[in-house]
C-alpha cells in the first residue's frame, strides 16, 4: 500500500456546509439527548400528578417529607428524589445461596408508595 504522508493525515469525513445541525452525528446526538430529557421531565411531570391526586382522592391535605419531617402540600419529584435517597437492598451471592438485605423503609415512605400504588415488594 504505497500512500504518501499527506493522505494519511487528511480528514476522512466532511461535515455539511449548510450548518444544519440535523445532518451531523453530534447534532443527532445533541436532539437524542433532548429527547430523554423530555421524556424524563414527562415522567416526573406523571409521577407528581399521580401523588397529588392519590393525596385528594386519599384526603391528605399534605406528606412530611420536607427535611426536618415539615408538611409538603404539593410534593414535587425533587422532594420524592430526597425522601428516597438513602433506601438501599441488597442481595449478596455466596456460592449457590442468595442473601437478600431488603431496603429500611419509613412509615412515611411507605405511604407515599402506597399512594403512588408502587408494590412494597419491589423493596423487600
Amino acid at each position: 500500500m504505497n500512500k504518501t504522508l499527506s493522505q494519511d493525515f487528511r480528514p476522512r469525513t466532511t461535515r455539511p456546509k449548510t450548518g444544519s445541525l440535523g445532518r451531523t452525528q453530534r447534532g443527532r446526538r445533541v436532539v437524542a439527548f433532548l429527547h430523554l430529557h423530555v421524556m424524563a421531565l414527562m415522567v416526573a411531570t406523571l409521577i407528581e400528578r399521580k401523588l397529588r391526586q392519590a393525596m385528594k382522592r386519599e384526603g391528605f391535605k399534605s406528606l412530611p417529607i420536607y427535611p426536618e419531617k415539615k408538611e409538603c402540600p404539593y410534593p414535587t419529584m425533587f422532594d420524592l428524589a430526597r425522601l428516597f435517597r438513602n433506601v438501599e437492598r441488597y442481595e449478596v451471592a455466596i456460592g449457590d445461596d442468595i442473601h437478600v438485605f431488603p431496603a429500611q423503609l419509613s412509615a412515611v415512605q411507605k405511604q407515599v408508595l402506597e399512594l403512588l400504588e408502587v408494590p412494597l415488594a419491589a423493596y423487600q
